[in-house]
């Protein structure tokens, strides 16, 4: 069923991230009905400012009371469920469930984007395993869905930080020689607006989702950032010591410790995997979403370093 941007109401989850940041823009100028979900207290108050005329919800969906709730007569929800979180698996599955309900009792229910991740077959990856599972369930629901899968995002790096370093270092945090398929959350944006302005086209589709046309590492990638900046980028390897300490540090004080330790072994598993192993996809079809070349590495940092 198509989009109704006038009377549809659509749910955008973990919408104080990344992956939302491209996408709310120009849904806000569209759609008349938002819903936003966010966790943090610092989260709400910035979308309540940015998006004014949406309704923001502090909330989890690790119970499918919170789920329903969330999605209370939504049309369309996409659906970026909780990376790393214990409970990641059992947050989108209560979502889905909470999205058949709605269907089955007559509810507007009639689409749901997941952004799951490339190559969620990798096991070893436990939070890449987590959104496998989510997948699963999606397909059996018998839901309308689109499946969407992002590789490693360009925007991990803080470009406006690090090019005001008098000396500018990048500190990789796993062997800078890995090669990656990256994707910049821009272009992830543009194609998830594109899915949601035509539901009909995309029903049952998974797409990986790729703005390089080749891997790159971040030898090469930092050397695309020194050709716009006009001045070379260093590139050190940081310890793996290093990398879980700068990681822990960064995880919400509020978090269990037996969560906190969870997570960081999560996480260090992908920072180990990604020693010797990268994240290699084709592009094709983030082009035929977007109808446009995406953006390169360079042409990202450019974009980046203007707004």
């Amino acid at each position: 069923m198509p989009i109704d941007f006038d009377n549809d109401l659509i749910l955008i989850t973990a919408a104080s991230g990344r992956q939302a940041s491209g996408l709310l823009p120009r849904l806000a100028s569209k759609a008349k009905h938002l819903r936003l979900q966010c966790v943090s207290d610092s989260s709400r108050q910035r979308l309540e400012k940015e998006y004014p005329q949406a309704e923001v919800i502090q909330t989890t969906f690790a119970s499918i009371d919170n789920a329903k709730k969330l999605l209370h007569n939504v049309s369309v929800c996409f659906l970026v469920s909780p990376a790393f979180e214990l409970r990641e698996t059992q947050c989108g599955i209560n979502m889905i469930d909470a999205a058949r309900e709605n269907a089955r009792n007559g509810g507007p229910f009639k689409h749901m984007i997941h952004s799951s991740v490339i190559h969620p077959c990798l096991r070893a990856l436990t939070h890449h395993d987590a959104k496998r599972l989510i997948e699963e369930a999606l397909v059996e629901s018998k839901l309308p869905y689109t499946i969407l899968q992002p590789t490693h995002q360009m925007d991990v790096v803080p470009i406006k930080l690090l090019v005001q370093q008098e000396e500018i270092v990048f500190k990789a945090r796993f062997n800078p020689s890995t090669k990656m398929s990256f994707v910049n959350c821009h272009d992830l944006g543009e194609a998830v607006f594109n899915i949601i302005n035509d539901l009909d086209s995309h029903q049952y589709a998974t797409y990986q989702l790729i703005s390089t046309r080749t891997p790159l590492d971040y030898h090469e990638a930092m050397a695309e950032v020194s050709k716009v900046v006009g001045k070379k980028v260093r590139v050190e390897e940081m310890t793996l010591d290093e990398t879980i300490k700068d990681f822990r540090s960064s995880l919400p004080k509020s978090m269990s410790e037996v969560e906190r330790e969870a997570v960081v072994a999560s996480w260090a598993r992908m920072i180990v995997h990604y020693q010797e192993h990268g994240l290699l996809g084709n592009y094709n079809s983030l082009k035929m979403l977007l109808g446009r070349e995406p953006l390169g590495y360079r042409e990202w940092v450019e974009m980046q370093l203007k707004s």
